[in-house]
């Protein structure tokens, strides 16, 4: 009896540099670092919380690894239109092993903009106002889905201090947020997310360029939170006082200037909606919903100008 090979696109990849930070896998409370808004869970392990600097530095280092290293070995899914974008969005996806759990469903796009302040494209500084600046409070505004952008926890002042003088990274920030998503039919999705921003120093191989790192985190114990702990029941007003499903949600976005003037924007997510939506579904709308993203924040940026 013959024996057919597996297809190469078929099998999962296995990461070559451990992903501790940057995975599905839900951070608890302990494994950030302190903050006064969120308590430690009870059944906490006795060790030390991990320093700011430290914690921040090894995300993104694992974020970026993760798009330079992994980025070639995905399956490449053609080119899609994302209109009203003049540059075609390059798609690419593969499931990649996760020593933390089930193997992870990634899907990543590429797409390189004209950077001019026109349709269907954007300058450098408003792919700096709309994807750094206020990133999560934007994405409610030119994502249909998204009806609730809520920050729970920053940790503000403390991230200043850590990075003050740091060779590679400036305007670094940390905070937490509550994204909520419209779902047709099924319960309202709540993904409880550690967002990570950091922009290059000038001096650095890409002198014009920003990351922007998402995280699943609980949070459940902070007395801030809003949907994670139920509170959205009693003080929400219309979509948001529907019971929701908390899912989980990892990204990394990486904007580049390049010499020529054109934009490079990347993307990366893995995400499991949870509930009763099946993970094969959720596979299926995904790679449309990534692509559709670079539209709707151009279409975005194009009614900020004005007329």
């Amino acid at each position: 009896m013959s024996h057919k090979e597996p297809d190469p696109s078929e099998v999962p990849v296995k990461y070559g540099t451990e992903r501790r930070l940057f995975t599905l896998r839900i951070l608890r409370p302990h494994e950030v670092p302190q903050h006064p808004a969120l308590p430690l869970q009870p059944n906490a392990p006795d060790m030390p919380q991990p320093d700011i600097k430290s914690f921040i530095n090894t995300a993104l280092s694992e974020s970026l690894g993760f798009i330079d290293e992994t980025w070639p070995v995905l399956a490449s899914k053609g080119e899609k239109a994302s209109p009203p974008s003049k540059a075609k969005v390059a798609l690419f996806g593969k499931d990649i092993n996760n020593p933390h759990g089930a193997p992870e469903c990634w899907f990543a796009r590429r797409s390189i903009h004209e950077g001019r302040k026109e349709e269907g494209t954007a300058d450098w500084g408003e792919f700096v106002s709309g994807l750094f600046d206020g990133h999560s409070v934007n994405e409610k505004e030119y994502t249909p889905d998204v009806f609730d952008a809520r920050k729970i926890l920053d940790w503000g002042e403390d991230v200043g201090k850590a990075f003050e003088g740091d060779e590679q990274w400036a305007e670094v920030s940390m905070c937490a947020y509550e994204m909520a998503h419209k779902i047709p039919v099924l319960s309202n999705r709540v993904f409880p997310e550690l967002i990570i921003a950091a922009k290059y120093k000038p001096h650095t191989p890409h002198h014009s360029a920003f990351v922007f790192v998402q995280i699943p985190l609980n949070l459940e114990t902070s007395p801030d939170a809003f949907y994670s702990n139920g509170s959205n029941k009693t003080k929400g007003e219309g979509l948001q006082k529907k019971d929701v499903v908390l899912g989980r949600y990892v990204s990394m976005e990486r904007c580049i200037e390049r010499a020529d003037g054109k934009i490079s924007w990347e993307m990366a997510t893995a995400s499991d909606a949870a509930g009763a939506l099946p993970m094969p579904l959720q596979k299926f709308g995904v790679p449309a919903a990534v692509v559709k993203d670079v539209g709707l924040f151009l279409s975005w940026t194009a009614k900020r100008r004005g007329p």
